[in-house]
């Protein structure tokens, strides 16, 4: 388990968990619900426009309130998690085939 312990440690000292991904998952479903719903109509320019206010509402909410901090809480939480669930199912699989 030392590769893996050493990636989120690097991970998490980088900031991944505090500010990249919730950074990502705020852009990604302020983008989606902005292309689903059509505000803006259709078409090759929406898309972009849409893309500029997610990029900006997800910069005003990670700058501003602790929702960057919750989002890690949880991702460091959920990652350590499930490394620890794919390393045990890896192990039992080599071990009984």
């Amino acid at each position: 388990m030392g590769i893996f312990d050493t990636i989120l440690s690097t991970g998490q000292n980088a900031g991944l968990f505090s500010v990249y991904l919730p950074f990502i998952l705020i852009f990604a479903v302020i983008y989606g619900l902005l292309t689903k719903s059509k505000i803006f109509g259709e078409g090759r320019s929406v898309n972009a426009i849409n893309a500029i206010i997610g990029f900006a509402v997800a910069f005003i909410v990670i700058g501003s309130t602790n929702v960057g901090v919750t989002i890690a809480t949880f991702f460091q939480n959920f990652f350590t998690q499930s490394t620890a669930l794919i390393v045990t199912a890896i192990f039992l699989m080599l071990m009984l085939f």
